[in-house]
């Protein structure tokens, strides 16, 4: 457990977001499954929406996503730091995921938001294979398809976890 400690803080976190200080009302009144708050990302790209990798010197962690459009633009912007999946992954996540869940009155829920987004982002092989040619997603070992279902599996702990309202604002 020790070693998922130095994990997270070794991890970039921004500083001052993703910290719970109540659960948004937009969020209760939604349901809690994942699908029914954020889009894939065929459906976002379809809604003109770009993808691209966060450069490092404009990302604030390195799970810390962006999305941002202008009121006159036809266009989206959606920037994420390139999500690395190893042999290992799963376990760490699976232990950072619980340790927010138990700890984010403290710590916040930085990878718990960023699994939900995640989960939303790749739910089939064709959001998977986008993402990667996009330089969003790498993994080396596994399928598009062992990468939805990774999500997936890492998705199902977020359901019904108090998100940030930075989670909020994104959905919207």
């Amino acid at each position: 457990f020790h070693h998922v400690l130095h994990l997270f803080h070794w991890s970039r976190v921004p500083a001052n977001k993703y910290c719970i200080l109540s659960t948004p009302l937009k969020l209760l009144k939604i349901k809690k499954e994942s699908e029914r708050l954020f889009p894939c990302s065929m459906e976002l790209r379809h809604s003109a929406v770009w993808f691209r990798q966060a450069a490092a010197s404009t990302c604030q962690g390195d799970l810390d996503m962006s999305f941002w459009s202008r009121p006159a633009s036809p266009v989206a912007v959606m920037s994420i730091p390139c999500f690395h999946v190893h042999e290992y992954s799963a376990a760490v996540l699976y232990n950072m995921l619980a340790f927010e869940m138990r700890f984010h009155w403290a710590h916040g829920a930085c990878v718990t938001t960023h699994v939900a987004r995640m989960e939303g982002l790749v739910r089939c092989p064709q959001d998977a294979t986008f993402l990667r040619r996009r330089g969003v997603l790498s993994a080396t070992r596994l399928t598009d398809a062992e990468l939805v279902y990774f999500f997936r599996e890492l998705g199902a702990q977020t359901v019904g976890a108090r998100l940030p309202d930075e989670f909020g604002e994104m959905v919207d």
